[in-house]
């Protein structure tokens, strides 16, 4: 199997340790049985909660990996839990008021 690295390196963050921590994830991916064919870095102000790379990036990796460069927009987002937990009360909601309407259709 092989594996590309990407790091995004933040302005709070110094040569030295992000070079460091570029190398361990290097040893790890290796240690996970992974065969290490290229490394990417991406100089970001910050996070984007969107993207961690940007789209000439994206598209850099795209060509290593045979990817489209795309993200598109249905792109999955990762939910807080309590975002999860008030999805589930809805739904649980509903499905009683749908019980409830299969009921009283059953009585008449």
């Amino acid at each position: 199997m092989k594996a590309v690295l990407v790091g995004i390196h933040l302005p709070d963050v110094t040569e030295a340790e992000f070079s460091s921590s570029m190398e361990e994830l290097h040893r790890l991916v290796q240690t996970l049985g992974f065969e290490v064919i290229g490394q990417m870095v991406q100089k970001r102000k910050s996070v984007s909660p969107a993207t961690a790379i940007g789209e000439g990036k994206l598209k850099e990796l795209a060509a290593w990996t045979g990817g489209s460069g795309v993200v598109p927009s249905s792109a999955h987002r990762h939910k807080s839990k309590a975002a999860v937990k008030a999805e589930a009360e809805k739904e649980a909601a509903e499905e009683v008021v749908e019980e409830d309407g299969d009921a009283e259709d059953a009585s008449q």
